[in-house]
């Protein structure tokens, strides 16, 4: 009873974690160091039996993950987990010993099939020694033309943006591909997550609203006079006191002013002060309980920016490293190729790679 609940949970922090209804492609990700298969969740699109059955997958029905050392598998309504005692890299790509949890002596493997490029294009599974392998297929976003245009256009690519200097950072959006933490998360285009990078002023308004004067008028009233047996309605002047304005005008609203004009305004007026700061933005959109999308905006004023060089960085890897020191003395870390490309980012202990790694 105690095993079923472990399983039971361990399957639900699984389903959290992994994406559900996409495949994952060939192109997605590269896996150049076995490390780099820790929470990747592969998504086949194609079974094949040794008996020559198989077929199309629907999305998200069949899928492997790696992590925690252990082999999370889904094939259709079967949900599996296996311990994982040896993880190790082959002529054809990684391969991943597992054990049954329940059963010591019933022993498979995973074996993960790649291309020249890293990439894993084929997924080879036994569940013990004693049954068949079956082979998963991964797609390719060469079958998918449109996706594969649209995600070109939409995802920032490795080599693709370029930071000059630190003065060229602001105004810049940044759309990452692979979230990394204990699982790796693709995002789709739907997630819409995006970083900006952000200088604004910062707007100290002293100038004070004038203020009306005061002033005396006279108001004429109506009242009424009894003369014998008539009432006759005679006009009295009354002087009265009250608040004459004069014509005021009222102060310029600095709300919605672009930076140039804010500039403009305080060069002409010493009582208007322009601070300028830096922000790192996320926004990215979180499917609710309901199933609508939420867009959820996290904002993170920058303090500092300190540039290190590793010189000893091979040519075509990563060579700067960008600080930025925000609020509460943490950090957010940048890390630009040798042509000064954007590679990934560190926030937050996550890992968030543009596409192409």
């Amino acid at each position: 009873m105690k095993y079923s609940i472990f399983i039971f949970f361990l399957f639900i922090s699984f389903a959290v974690q992994a994406q559900t209804g996409n495949y994952s492609y060939i192109e997605d990700r590269k896996f150049y160091e076995i490390e780099t298969l820790y929470g990747y969740d592969f998504k086949p699109f194609k079974v094949e039996y040794m008996d020559g059955s198989g077929g199309r997958i629907k999305a998200g029905n069949h899928s492997f993950a790696y992590f925690n050392n252990k082999l999370y598998v889904i094939q259709g309504d079967k949900k599996s987990v296996f311990w994982v005692n040896n993880a190790e890299p082959t002529k054809y790509g990684y391969i991943l010993k597992t054990m049954n949890a329940r059963d010591a002596t019933m022993q498979g493997q995973l074996k993960v099939i790649l291309n020249e490029y890293g990439e894993a294009e084929t997924l080879i599974f036994r569940k013990t020694k004693q049954e068949e392998e079956i082979i998963y297929y991964l797609p390719s976003l060469s079958e998918e033309p449109d996706r594969k245009k649209k995600e070109k256009k939409y995802f920032t690519d490795l080599n693709e943006l370029q930071v000059e200097d630190q003065d060229s950072l602001w105004g810049k959006n940044i759309y990452p591909f692979i979230k990394v933490q204990e699982n790796q998360y693709r995002f789709q285009i739907e997630d819409s997550t995006r970083f900006e990078l952000v200088e604004k002023y910062r707007v100290v308004d002293k100038r004070k609203q004038p203020k009306a004067e005061e002033g005396k008028s006279k108001k004429k009233k109506k009242g009424k006079k009894k003369k014998g047996e008539e009432v006759v309605e005679e006009v009295i002047e009354e002087e009265v006191e009250e608040m004459v304005q004069d014509t005021v005008p009222t102060l310029e609203s600095l709300d919605g002013k672009t930076k140039e004009e804010l500039e403009e305004i305080a060069a002409n007026d010493p009582k208007v002060k322009l601070i300028l700061e830096h922000y790192f933005i996320v926004k990215t959109f979180q499917e609710q309980a309901d199933g609508t999308r939420k867009e959820r905006v996290s904002q993170y004023r920058i303090k500092g920016i300190q540039e290190l060089e590793d010189e000893s960085a091979p040519k075509g890897t990563e060579r700067f490293q960008l600080d930025f020191t925000i609020d509460g003395g943490n950090h957010i870390f940048m890390y630009l190729m040798d042509d000064r490309t954007v590679s990934y980012l560190e926030l937050e202990n996550s890992t968030y790679f543009v596409r192409g790694h």
